[in-house]
This record gives C-alpha cells, structure tokens and sequence, in this order.
C-alpha cells in the first residue's frame, strides 16, 4: 500500500506540475497575443498615416502642376493638344467654347489658357472681355485666322500672345 500510496502522491505531485506548466504557457500565449494585437494597431495606424502622408504628396504634386485649360470647339484639337501637353507633364483641362470656360475657370483657375476665337455660344473676343474683368492668367490666342488684325483686336483684348493654325507642337 504504500507502494500505491507514493505512486497516488507522485500522481499528484506530476498533475500539479502539469497544471503549472499548462498556467504558464498560458500566460505566455496571452502576452503573445496581446503583443500581437498592440503591433497590429500599431501597423494600421502606419498604415493610416503612411496613406494620409501618400494622399498629401499627391495634393502637392497636384499644385504643383501647372494646369493649362485648352478652349477650342475642334475635338480634335483639344484631344492633340490634351495628349501632348499632358506628355509634358501638364494637367491639362479642355473647354468647348468661351462660356464653358468662364465655369472652368472659376472653379479650377488654370495657369494658362490656349484660347480659339471662332467658338458658338461664346467666341474668344468675347471670353477675353468677361475673363479680364475677373483674373490675368496668361493667354495665348490659337487659331486659323491669319488677319493682323484679329491679331491686334486679340492683343488689345488682353491675349498674351497669337498662335495662328497650323502649328507645331513645339511652338507652344
């Protein structure tokens, strides 16, 4: 019996060891998981600020950019205009007549305009009247008429400069 009796205590003795044991992986696993979790708020909240500070870069990139809205009622010159300026590195909006542009421009004011002067609704003679009265962004007349004195009436309506089509790419 006493045999039996050690072997019941050494039982004992073993389950209170394991039960020590099993406590503390328990405790280890629960500091395991708490670090997880502190790390993991903490990477999301890199995360958050590290998307804030990308989405601040590129609002800055943004103004930093010049923007040059390009008014002319040919789709196809807005498009070859809009693709190469933006090659360039430009942002480039577009506007389908003067009137159009007066919106545009109050709302998102450009750093250039290229202006065409035969436009329905609002020619450019017109668009420069009303524009001037508001801002002096630069403006550069583009268009097919060849006359000096378009030229003149353009200038003297406050255009920065007189683009007569066709021209090269580059000219601009």
């Amino acid at each position: 019996k006493t045999i039996g009796g050690y072997e019941i205590a050494r039982d004992i003795t073993v389950e209170a060891e394991i039960q020590q044991t099993v406590a503390q992986v328990t405790e280890q696993v629960t500091s395991a998981a708490s670090e997880i979790a502190s790390s993991s708020e903490q990477m999301a909240a890199g995360s958050e600020q590290q998307s804030r500070q990308t989405s601040e870069v590129a609002t800055a990139m943004e103004e930093m950019t010049e923007t040059i809205l390009v008014v002319d009622d040919q789709s196809s010159v807005r498009h070859l205009l809009q693709e190469y300026l933006s090659e360039q590195g430009f942002r480039v909006v577009t506007a389908t007549d003067g009137q159009n542009a007066l919106n545009i421009t109050r709302h998102d004011p450009p750093d250039l305009i290229l202006l065409d002067i035969m436009m329905p609704k609002m020619d450019g003679y017109q668009f420069l009247r009303a524009y001037r009265q508001e801002r002096q962004t630069l403006i550069i007349i583009i268009t097919a008429r060849e006359e000096e004195t378009d030229a003149v009436l353009g200038l003297d309506l406050g255009a920065d400069d007189y683009i007569i089509k066709p021209f090269r790419m580059r000219e601009l």
